[in-house]
């Protein structure tokens, strides 16, 4: 071999780092499909770019794009990386505005929970805290609830589902009231008729009996669900329609009734027999050795006002 060092690498030589704005740029590359059109806006030159484009395929050491006709198409392994790379400029992009939301001053909660614990307790939660607190809420379902707090993207976690994990500690820190709820009409309806519109995802794993994210005891109780849905509004807005009864803590028909006009207000659907009637006990989830004293008081208090 000659000592020069000017002897040429091989493709599949991979030594060097990838750089992430030759990622960047590949992947507004992948997105257009045109090497010029993406220089336009990327404020480059098509020389430029695809010099950039080169060198990434060096750095990751496979070829990611190929001449087709007039343009390029990706290969496999360039679909792979543009699918790959996506989430991560995605997250890399939030990332300046998360450090400096955390310099600012005040008080802050960063809480992951049920959607049903976002909406409308957000304004409990912040009457709770100190004035000018700003809050994030970070809309999960169990097991998630608790990845992020474990993870250290979400100070604290608030469920009703608790499902163990190394390293958290869950601690009961209120009850709320649960109910059926759905237009007055629908109280003389036989339970056996009745459509719910209850959560796409089941818990699997709790450490409470099994149930449904609605906190239906589907194991026990069977029902008739006609819709699937994700979020407590999809579900607010079945019932509104007369077109599902649902299942919510009461606090949030409370809310809901005292901004919703009088047509669309919902009520107390009976339950069927053998509905174990007690409160939910809701859970607050942080990390073991490191309470959120402060947090967890804020959420308390916020979850005593909607109880009362």
């Amino acid at each position: 071999m000659s000592g020069n060092g000017n002897h040429k690498r091989p493709f599949g030589y991979n030594r060097e780092l990838m750089d992430l704005n030759r990622l960047r740029y590949f992947s507004v590359v992948a997105e257009t499909g045109s090497v010029r059109r993406a220089a336009e806006l990327l404020h480059l030159t098509p020389t430029a770019l695809s010099k950039a484009v080169k060198v990434l395929e060096r750095e990751v050491g496979v070829q990611l794009v190929r001449p087709q006709g007039r343009g390029i198409a990706l290969t496999d392994e360039g679909r792979l990386l543009a699918r790959r790379a996506g989430p991560v400029l995605a997250e890399l992009a939030t990332l300046p505005a998360e450090l400096t939301t955390r310099r600012q001053a005040g008080p802050s909660l960063r809480y992951a929970s049920h959607e049903v614990f976002g909406t409308y307790f957000t304004k409990p939660l912040l009457d709770s805290m100190p004035d000018g607190a700003t809050i994030e809420h970070r809309y999960l379902p169990p097991g998630d609830i608790e990845l992020a707090v474990l993870s250290g993207d979400s100070d604290v976690g608030i469920s009703y589902i608790p499902m163990p994990t190394t390293g958290l500690e869950h601690e009961q820190v209120a009850e709320v009231e649960m109910g059926t709820f759905g237009l007055p009409k629908l109280v003389a309806v036989p339970f056996s008729e009745l459509g719910f519109a209850a959560p796409v995802r089941p818990t699997i794993g709790s450490a409470v009996r099994a149930q449904a994210l609605d906190a239906w005891p589907d194991d026990r109780i069977p029902r008739t669900i006609r819709h699937r849905i994700t979020t407590t509004e999809s579900a607010l807005e079945l019932c509104r329609q007369g077109r599902a009864v649902a299942r919510f803590p009461d606090f949030v028909i409370d809310l809901h009734n005292a901004s919703t006009a009088k047509a669309q207000q919902l009520v107390r659907i009976p339950d069927p027999e053998g509905l174990d009637p007690a409160p939910q006990a809701v859970y607050c989830i942080s990390r073991v050795g490191e309470p959120r004293v402060e947090q967890v008081a804020w959420i308390r208090d916020a979850l005593e006002r909607v109880a009362r």
